[in-house]
């Protein structure tokens, strides 16, 4: 039981250390994420620090996995819904994905911000790298149910899982650099080319009828419904 305890109380500062490194990115920047700066803001010692991560690279990588963590339970959660049709729990897995990105607390914009700031790239690419790793067996398995079931007709399921995360993930990008500047009509025309043709280029790749990735509702969110 004393065990227990011991490493309770040891995730939790861990867990502590890295929603505070979480924040600093939030809000002032990954430039200003560093070992020392973070120690000073959560008044902890180096020697502590090393007690929980060998080194920064650790801890980013901790902050990451944490950024994604709600986006790949929810993306679970939707796996696991079995009485809902194949192409459901597909569309739902990227509707949910973007939905989810403005959660932590800070709304679509805020996060839109911290994301696409030219200070946060390397944190981008970070999330851009975790999301496919973690995310391409969860596609590529609902790939592999279409087929069974006849929905889908692929060669290469996990090339194609690649490509559609890369297809999708490159569009999200887009609404985020459509966020963080002062949309025209034409660029409002421009991402809303890139959304449609995206979604006919995932339906070409699953070998199906064309579908909605991008919900009217997330749209209308975005501004470009």
């Amino acid at each position: 039981m004393a065990r227990i305890r011991i490493d309770e109380e040891y995730n939790r500062k861990r867990l502590g250390i890295v929603k505070a490194a979480l924040n600093i990115l939030f809000e002032e920047g990954s430039e200003n994420l560093t070992v020392n700066y973070l120690l000073r803001k959560i008044n902890m010692s180096k020697g502590a620090f090393f007690h929980y991560f060998k080194s920064k690279e650790e801890l980013l990588n901790s902050v990451l996995d944490y950024a994604i963590e709600p986006i790949y339970e929810k993306m679970v959660d939707i796996m696991e819904q079995k009485e809902l049709d194949v192409m459901k729990r597909f569309v739902m897995l990227f509707h949910t994905a973007g939905v989810m990105k403005a959660d932590y607390g800070k709304g679509l914009m805020a996060l839109a911000e911290v994301l696409y700031l030219n200070s946060n790239k390397l944190f981008l690419v970070g999330i851009l790298e975790r999301t496919l790793h973690k995310c391409i067996p969860l596609i590529e398995r609902i790939i592999l149910e279409g087929i069974e079931s006849g929905d889908f007709h692929v060669q290469y399921p996990h090339g194609a899982a690649f490509h559609i995360l890369t297809i999708t993930m490159g569009i999200n990008q887009e609404i985020g650099h459509y966020l963080m500047s002062e949309p025209s009509a034409e660029a409002k025309k421009l991402l809303m080319e890139k959304i449609y043709s995206g979604e006919i280029i995932v339906s070409s790749i699953l070998g199906c009828e064309s579908f909605v990735l991008y919900q009217p509702a997330t749209l209308q969110r975005i501004g470009v419904s």
